[in-house]
């Protein structure tokens, strides 16, 4: 039978890892009992409270977000007209020159009548007077037809009433045998004749219409006169004179030449008032909606206009991708010219003194923003509307006020109605 051998040094590993299992047990219950303690409930009946979350907080105030904004605008004419001759004519006199400032109504250039002009004119004036003359000959002929036609009625009356008396005289002369039947038809053929005559004189009067003749004479003169006038109208556009005032940028005339009726001799520009255009970015749009006027600025002369808003698109131009915006600008003294580069100012900083608070602290969900306001020791989660923005602070139009306090921290972890420990920006926990 094998015999075995003691081993001290097995017998003092053996018991040090006895002793080692038995301090882990020790630890892994006196843990155990540690968790259990902090878990189970105090002495008082109340759970233990978590901390609540510490933010950084900011007063909500009024500041400057930056510089006015302004855009580039091009000095525009407010209107452009050419000149086109009404009249054909010879040039005899030029009062004005290319580039002279005219006024409405101001003489630009004098014109004389064509000869064939001439010469219609005096056909026109020669039908006049000749009509005029056939109305005065018709009028004495109707005047002396007149005359004739009544003497010569008067004349067969007196002429019917004595041939009456001659048959009725006859008829009773054949009653009592003193006279014939051919004496009484005699008589009275003699009365039917002069009878008859009347009759065919009267028709031939009615016959002859001298009124209707009248008329129709009358009608010619008055259109006679009709062509006169209209000549004498058209002569007056010899003078030509400026239709607006402006600038006369371009004119084609000069002495001795002739024109035609309806040739353009030149163009006049309006410059008073003059228009800006300007195209805006879709960020700039709202900035200028609802306003009337805007300061512009003469970079070069630093001198100041007021220009009112005459136009503003509400639609982007496909061209430029931006929308047009035209001001209409008083330019009496003609400082600004078509060509000149001006800077119209969209905002004052009035406009940009505003409620704002930094970028870091709005809340996006969505379309919709929102801030949380601290106010005794609780968050409340506030819609907001936007507006200007640095990229640093951001404006707020509507949904919190001035001087209350917004948190700037934790605002993903943030929950309404949260309670908070709030440290003003700069202070510390």
């Amino acid at each position: 039978m094998r015999s075995t051998r003691f081993d001290p040094r097995k017998s003092y590993r053996r018991q040090a890892q006895s002793k080692a299992l038995r301090t882990m047990l020790l630890c892994a219950v006196l843990l155990t009992g540690c968790s259990s303690l902090n878990s189970a409930p105090a002495d008082n009946g109340q759970a233990v409270e978590t901390a609540p979350l510490t933010v950084k907080t900011e007063e909500l105030r009024r500041q400057i977000i930056g510089e006015p904004e302004e855009v580039t605008a091009s000095v525009l004419p407010s209107e452009e007209l050419n000149l086109i001759a009404s009249i054909g004519g010879k040039v005899e006199k030029v009062e004005k020159r290319q580039g002279d400032m005219v006024k409405e109504g101001g003489v630009i250039a004098r014109l004389s009548l064509l000869e064939e002009d001439k010469e219609l004119r005096q056909s026109a004036e020669e039908a006049v007077l000749e009509a005029q003359q056939q109305i005065e000959e018709a009028k004495k002929q109707i005047s002396l037809a007149n005359v004739e036609n009544e003497t010569s009625i008067q004349k067969l009356n007196n002429q019917i009433k004595e041939a009456l008396k001659v048959y009725n005289k006859v008829r009773n002369d054949y009653d009592v045998g003193m006279a014939t039947q051919d004496d009484l038809n005699e008589a009275r053929a003699a009365y039917d004749n002069l009878k008859l005559d009347l009759s065919i004189t009267i028709q031939r009067m009615n016959a002859s219409k001298p009124e209707e003749q009248l008329k129709s004479l009358e009608e010619q003169l008055e259109n006679a006169k009709e062509t006169v006038e209209q000549l004498k109208q058209q002569e007056e556009q010899l003078v030509i004179k400026a239709p607006i005032n402006g600038v006369l940028t371009q004119l084609s005339l000069s002495e001795g030449i002739t024109i035609r009726s309806d040739e353009a001799i030149g163009n006049i520009t309006k410059l008073d008032p003059v228009i800006l255009q300007a195209m805006l970015t879709e960020k700039s749009l709202p900035v200028v909606s609802g306003k009337e006027s805007l300061p512009v600025i003469v970079p070069t002369t630093s001198q100041t206009f007021q220009g009112q808003i005459r136009y503003l698109a509400t639609l982007r131009d496909p061209n430029t991708n931006a929308y047009e915006l035209d001001l209409e600008v008083p330019n009496p003294d003609i400082a600004l010219q078509p060509g000149m580069k001006v800077k119209v100012r969209l905002t004052d900083e009035a406009e940009l003194n505003v409620l704002a608070v930094p970028v870091a602290s709005i809340l996006t969900e969505g379309a919709d923003s929102y801030v949380f306001v601290i106010s005794n020791g609780v968050a409340e989660k506030r819609k907001v509307n936007l507006g200007l923005s640095n990229g640093f602070v951001q404006e707020i139009v509507e949904g919190v006020a001035e001087g209350e306090w917004v948190a700037l921290t934790g605002i993903q972890q943030l929950k309404d109605k949260e309670k908070v420990r709030s440290v003003p920006q700069g202070g510390s926990n």
